[in-house]
């Protein structure tokens, strides 16, 4: 979290080379629901899945939220946020891969209980 930049940033990963970013531009330590994207100046709201081929990593797909023509695609929900803490929630998105605007995941029921770094 840095709060002079308003700017919150989530990523989680897995050992088998998953991950999630979120990234909450403009925000100000508040709970409540913010939408990808959000339509308030630009996007403030973006999420990615990553599947990294960690044998292969010219073959990783990225995926993300949100994407040309998309409308509102997902939302984040913060539940409880503390700058010397935790934050709290759950998300669902939908994304699509950077080199495949035919192909497109759909990332649901996804929550988040994290430390709170402060810069």
């Amino acid at each position: 979290y840095v709060a002079l930049a308003k700017s919150l940033t989530m990523l989680g990963t897995d050992a088998s080379g998953k991950a999630i970013n979120i990234i909450i531009n403009n925000y100000d330590g508040s709970t409540g629901t913010w939408q990808i994207p959000n339509g308030v100046g630009g996007i403030a709201v973006t999420a990615s899945y990553m599947e990294t081929n960690i044998t292969n990593p010219t073959s990783s797909k990225t995926y993300a939220a949100p994407y040309s023509g998309s409308g509102v695609i997902g939302e984040i929900k913060i539940s409880e946020f503390s700058n010397s803490g935790s934050v709290k929630g759950t998300f669902k998105f939908k994304a699509r891969n950077q080199n495949d605007n035919a192909d497109f995941k759909d990332i649901t029921e996804g929550s988040f209980n994290m430390a709170v770094k402060s810069f």
